[in-house]
């Protein structure tokens, strides 16, 4: 049976919490793969078009396109590999103000595919809607770090060994030191 809108959510903002969305935990990513992989391949071959009609729906697809893959294929390039629908579903969710819908505490989401695309207008997208529309302050720090980056580099360094691209000296120097971020950090 697939999985449902519901399902994803609860399991996401209830099973699992806030206090372990951005920080490495085998299980959850274990089981992430084991619950929602099927409903992943079919939201990547563009086959959940209803959920899209409704902001629950979008939400859901928006986790299984941005942050399930992130979690479920960490370390391969196909972590990165729905991205793009998900930023173009975080643009229709946006302008249909499905972010406007849902309770405060989930909205992060609907903007993640804008703080992970490596262009600086939806980096800045993503610093404005985490500011104005999160008001929480750690979300705007990450935003902001993530901007910076995207500023100095034009890309994600830490995608590069994934992704076959060849990392210049600034990026290894940069993975190196971190910059200042957490090692407990997700950078899928």
């Amino acid at each position: 049976m697939l999985t449902d809108p519901e399902e994803i959510l609860n399991y996401w903002f209830y099973e699992v919490g806030p206090q372990h969305w951005f920080t490495p935990d085998a299980a959850v990513d274990d089981a992430i793969r084991s619950r929602f992989l099927i409903a992943h391949e079919r939201a990547a071959l563009d086959g959940l078009r209803p959920w899209e009609e409704t902001p629950e729906g979008m939400l859901a697809l928006l986790l299984l396109l941005d942050i399930f893959p992130r979690r479920m294929f960490c370390g391969t390039a196909r972590a990165y590999a729905t991205d793009e629908t998900a930023l173009d579903l975080a643009r229709q969710a946006i302008i249909h103000h499905f972010d406007d819908r849902i309770d405060i505490n989930f909205k992060l989401f609907f903007y993640l595919p804008f703080l992970h695309a490596e262009n600086s207008g939806d980096q800045r997208l993503a610093s404005f809607y985490i500011r104005e529309r999160t008001k929480t302050s750690a979300w705007v720090d990450w935003a902001n770090w993530s901007s910076a980056v995207i500023q100095r580099f034009g890309r994600f360094p830490h995608r590069n060994a994934v992704l076959g691209r060849v990392s210049t000296e600034e990026e290894i120097a940069f993975l190196e030191t971190n910059q200042g971020k957490d090692d407990n950090v997700v950078f899928c």
